[in-house]
């Protein structure tokens, strides 16, 4: 039992301007008393009552505590005593409606040492006591408004607490509801639990065997001690047997935040919002490893079978050597080689569509190239109307861009063009040349044509089977030009493995900064989600701390309630995203590359997003004043 002694306590706040809430109060109250605090609004009852149940600190004077100062006591010791001690009955009642009855009143016990078939049948004694054990398992928020501070008096039973402090308990409550629930605090004061009771009404006081008046923070009448009340017997208070602590604290926490985790709808907003995510990062990772993977098969088919072969450049150099046939057999005879195809370039001519120029008009600058074409020329030159594989002296090739500029007629009409004066029938038009993308500016001539051009440089283009281009690359230069070999520039493609070791590179950049932008837009959702949750819960977060709460038991509920959805969403996302990823590689005909080192790094990742989008709105939590928090209706 328990005895409550304040001596010369004063309140003040600053509101704009320093005011005094409690001014000199001086009272005790001895176990087994039930004493009332009554006044108008505004007296300051609820001040004094948030002192004397430990929720309120910041007081000056002198608190007893079975002879124990208050102020000597440390944050932690506050919430075990209101653990241990003090029982709380709310106006507003402070139940969870979409939590059972029976779960409602297993709360009240919640921080309190006792194992879980101890705790629950206090639960069902509790509502056998308040006459709703049948309605154990119904939803809180399916009784009347008796009916919810019936439990909310269980609650507190369950927790068998010394004290009671009720804050106009049947200030909601019609008169019938309020006889009873009066009654039951008579009950339990006849059972030996000291009640301290708030109210407004004459009747409800005159229960009372201690009233205290109080007006603009004063006491009215002298302060006398109760009669017929045992003198307490314990010397000080003991705050340590009655706590459940260690594994079995956060235990029993982490079942309460999965309760209520599961009782919430509208916490699987961490669920959905980690899920999305996560299958995005999921489908855009595993989706650009296979388009990796895709790019380079086909490069491996396509890109890599060319090599390109470059003489020295300069001015009227000797082209003999490098268009000669017997160079072109040599080269053709290096194993791996599919073909050969040989461009000379000539320099700058002047081409026209016509054969002179208005003087109103600039002539036209292009490169001219001689060429020397077999069947296999498609494979690095796309035309219209159709492929050129063989040019007639007097036939020329015109680039795409160079056909645009000059406004030359349809290719199938064969229309005529003039170089240096010189008059040449096209044959077709170049719309591309893969890695030799300046031929769309240029013209394309015979051989024997551009013999009369000088020349610059000459390039072979060699064609290889698939994986021989690092042979031909090294073997090529000598067999074109034995006696010059070191003087030949080669173009060619990187090895497969390097080739994808660089695309590798390039989506592991892409995939490291998509995933970077993904987790903070969701870190920024889960928090925001989270605080506004905080919000929404003040009054669950200041009943918590009112039945003995820690700050690392706020804490621990908010991520034992967030982690899990972010797990969950996890997985989820993870199988969505696979499922997205097969639709539409089986669309495009493509196989699925899954990396499963990434699939649990998402895994892992949704996790750690959950655990630092809570971070924030968890210190917000962790510093609620219980009493502001008890006041929230929401």
């Amino acid at each position: 039992m328990t005895t409550l002694e304040l001596s010369h306590v004063y309140k003040r706040v600053i509101s704009p301007v320093e005011r005094a809430i409690l001014s000199d109060i001086s009272l005790r109250i001895d176990p087994g008393d039930f004493a009332c605090i009554r006044g108008k609004s505004g007296a300051g009852k609820s001040t004094l009552l948030n002192i004397l149940g430990l929720l309120d600190s910041s007081f000056e004077g002198d608190y007893l505590l079975d002879g124990r100062s208050v102020s000597e006591m440390s944050v932690r010791e506050f919430g075990e005593a209101r653990a241990q001690i003090f029982g709380f009955i709310f106006q507003s009642f402070h139940l969870f409606p979409d939590r059972s009855v029976l779960e409602n009143v297993l709360l009240g016990n919640l921080y309190v040492a006792s194992s879980p078939t101890q705790r629950q049948q206090k639960a069902l004694h509790a509502l056998a006591f308040v006459g709703l054990e049948e309605r154990a398992h119904q939803l809180a928020s399916t009784l009347s408004g008796g009916e919810q501070q019936r439990i909310a008096i269980a609650r507190t039973v369950a927790a068998d607490h010394d004290i009671i402090i009720a804050d106009e308990p049947t200030g909601n409550l019609d008169s019938q509801s309020a006889q009873r629930v009066l009654s039951l605090l008579q009950e339990l004061n006849k059972a030996g639990k000291t009640i301290i009771l708030v109210t407004h009404d004459d009747e409800v006081a005159s229960l009372a065997r201690t009233t205290i008046t109080l007006s603009d923070g004063h006491t009215v009448d002298p302060w006398s001690p109760s009669t017929a009340i045992a003198p307490p017997t314990a010397e000080a208070v003991s705050l340590s047997s009655a706590q459940v602590g260690g594994w079995q604290r956060i235990w029993r926490t982490m079942i309460d935040a999965y309760v209520g985790h599961s009782a919430r709808a509208r916490r699987r907003l961490f669920t959905s919002c980690t899920c999305i995510a996560v299958a995005i990062s999921t489908f855009l990772t595993c989706y650009m490893i296979t388009a990796s993977f895709q790019v380079t098969d086909a490069f491996n088919t396509q890109a890599n079978r060319r090599v390109i072969l470059y003489s020295p450049q300069g001015t009227n150099i000797d082209v003999s050597p490098y268009i000669d046939a017997d160079a072109l057999n040599r080269v053709r005879a290096v194993a791996g080689v599919e073909n050969v195809t040989v461009l000379s370039t000539r320099g700058q001519v002047t081409v026209s569509s016509m054969p002179s120029f208005p003087q109103s008009v600039a002539p036209t600058q292009a490169l001219i190239v001689g060429a020397t074409l077999d069947a296999h020329c498609a494979d690095i030159m796309t035309f219209h109307p159709a492929p050129v594989c063989h040019l007639e002296p007097g036939q020329v090739l015109v680039g795409s861009r160079l056909a645009d500029t000059l406004d030359v007629g349809p290719a199938s009409l064969h229309p005529t063009v003039w170089v240096e004066g010189r008059k040449f029938v096209v044959a077709g038009i170049i719309d591309d040349a893969e890695g030799l993308s300046s031929l769309i500016d240029s013209l394309v001539v015979s051989e024997t044509d551009a013999s009369s051009f000088p020349a610059s440089y000459v390039s072979a283009i060699v064609r290889v089977r698939p994986g021989a281009a690092s042979q031909v690359a090294h073997q090529a230069p000598f067999a074109w030009a034995p006696a010059t070999h070191e003087s030949i520039q080669v173009d060619a493609p990187p090895e497969p493995r390097t080739l994808r070791g660089n695309v590798e590179g390039v989506v592991r950049h892409a995939l490291t900064t998509t995933s970077i932008v993904i987790d903070v837009l969701t870190v920024v959702l889960v928090c925001g989600l989270a605080l506004l949750q905080v919000r929404k819960r003040r009054w669950e977060i200041g009943l918590r701390r009112a039945i003995g709460a820690r700050s690392s038991d706020i804490a621990l509920l908010l991520i034992g309630e967030i982690l899990p959805s972010s797990l969950i969403g996890g997985v989820v996302g993870v199988c969505v995203g696979l499922m997205a990823l097969n639709v539409v590689t089986l669309v495009r005909e493509w196989i699925p590359v899954f990396d499963m080192a990434t699939i649990g790094a998402y895994l892992a990742g949704s996790a750690v997003v959950g655990l630092v989008g809570a971070l924030y709105p968890t210190i917000i939590a962790c510093r609620i004043d219980p009493i502001d928090a008890l006041r929230s209706t929401e």
